[in-house]
């Protein structure tokens, strides 16, 4: 997944991890690789992933988030990881992992000589061990140590522990302790939990989920593959292989294609020279390969939209078949803000501040489309007839993204009677 989103330049870097030699070319001198050259290089790698889940991202954040905080709070607004990070761009940071591996982790932290607390994101990767019972995990991270002008890598293992009931840090460099020290409240009260979020893409259990969209990742791998064949298989059909079969005397060049030469070992030998090429029904059938792989991504893609019940499904029923087969867009909007605001409510605690006062709400309504004039009349009209009450009508308008969803229809009461004209009997308007 990771590969896939960071597209062609990464999956061509790896090699024959995505796409093997012809078994053929290993027979050949320096075993297939001046072929696997141009084979790779005429490969193409549909973008397809990278599209999908920014696009899932642009409709996921394109409505504002519901985000309070308590003033202890507030700065992360502006920075929430201590290096100027907005937390709404935090939140689709969140959204992005989710969609490409179905993980993110979100710790709540604080510099070990003290300072302004921070959210710190590990991604799948990043999170390589932990406990159920939600007292031990271990991070790792890969910094950069500086030398003049060169940079060496070191890999830092974090490891979050809960002994005796206090949360102890410990902070590993290439396997050797450098750091290590006990988070507490402001006020200096020690912390009885670890301050991490961790969620996948349908729910905030530590069991990891199935990548989200790995069905259209898997359907672009294949695409890959199909297209190197049928790029040299045009390229095999353009430049004609010509075989010679006990030719005494075989050409030394024949201007652009290929030469085989195959002796036999029969007596009475005759030569034999022939063109040979693909077939063309071969190349049409890697054609109707490729495009049958291309709706296999979009039908993948196509189920992240699937919120709709199937016939008369409870919710639980609704739910299971949901974690049994794929996230839906829904589920890992809801996920990503259960993340954030598990991480805010722990880090209201470690400021001393009240975790009740978070709340991270993604909006509810966005993949329902906007309401049309003639929805809008017929909603005013049952509301004017008595059909319900004005909340009704404004939680619709709001769900049609008419009416603003950061106003309550009392907010809304008050713009409209702020906003009518001053009458006095007798005037006409």
């Amino acid at each position: 997944m990771r590969d896939a989103y960071r597209g062609e330049v990464a999956i061509k870097k790896r090699g024959e991890t995505y796409l093997r030699k012809l078994d053929g070319w290993s027979m050949k001198a320096d075993k297939g690789s001046s072929k696997y050259e141009t084979f790779i290089f005429n490969a193409r790698f549909p973008e397809i992933v990278s599209n999908a889940i920014r696009s899932m991202v642009g409709i996921a954040h394109s409505q504002d988030w519901q985000i309070e905080l308590p003033a202890a709070l507030e700065p992360l607004r502006e920075n929430s990881d201590g290096r100027g990070l907005p937390i709404e761009n935090l939140s689709r940071r969140i959204t992005t992992e989710l969609l490409i591996t179905g993980r993110y982790a979100l710790l709540a932290d604080a510099p070990a000589d003290g300072g302004d607390i921070y959210l710190a994101g590990y991604t799948a990767e990043q999170l390589v061990n932990w406990s159920e019972d939600d007292d031990f995990y271990t991070l790792v991270e890969l910094r950069y140590r500086r030398d003049g002008e060169v940079y060496t890598s070191v890999t830092h293992k974090r490891v979050l522990e809960l002994v005796d009931g206090r949360y102890l840090q410990k902070v590993y460099d290439d396997s050797e302790l450098v750091e290590e020290y006990e988070p507490s409240v402001r006020g200096g009260r020690a912390l009885d939990m670890i301050p991490i979020a961790v969620g996948g893409a349908m729910d905030r259990d530590l069991t990891p989920d199935t990548p989200p969209l790995i069905g259209v990742a898997r359907a672009a791998w294949s695409h890959y593959q199909l297209y190197a064949l049928y790029r040299n298989a045009l390229e095999l059909g353009v430049s004609s292989t010509l075989v010679g079969v006990d030719i005494a005397d075989p050409p030394k060049a024949i201007g652009t294609g290929l030469y085989v030469g195959i002796q036999s070992k029969q007596d009475n030998k005759q030569g034999d020279l022939k063109y040979v090429t693909p077939d063309a029904l071969e190349i049409d059938g890697l054609v109707t390969a490729m495009d049958r792989e291309q709706q296999s991504a979009i039908r993948s893609g196509a189920q992240m939209f699937d919120n709709t019940p199937r016939g008369q499904e409870s919710g639980e029923a609704r739910r299971l078949r949901f974690s049994a087969e794929t996230a839906t867009l829904s589920s890992v909007v809801n996920s990503s803000g259960a993340i954030m605001e598990s991480a805010l409510k722990q880090a209201a605690i470690m400021a001393g501040a009240n975790p009740d006062e978070v709340v991270v709400a993604p909006p509810q309504n966005l993949l329902e489309g906007r309401l049309d004039a003639g929805e809008i009349q017929a909603l005013v009209n049952a509301w004017e007839r008595g059909a319900f009450g004005y909340s009704t009508l404004y939680e619709n308008l709001q769900r049609g993204r008419i009416a603003s969803p950061e106003r309550t229809y009392e907010d809304e009461e008050r713009e409209i009677d702020r906003d009518l004209p001053d009458i006095a009997p007798g005037d006409t308007v």
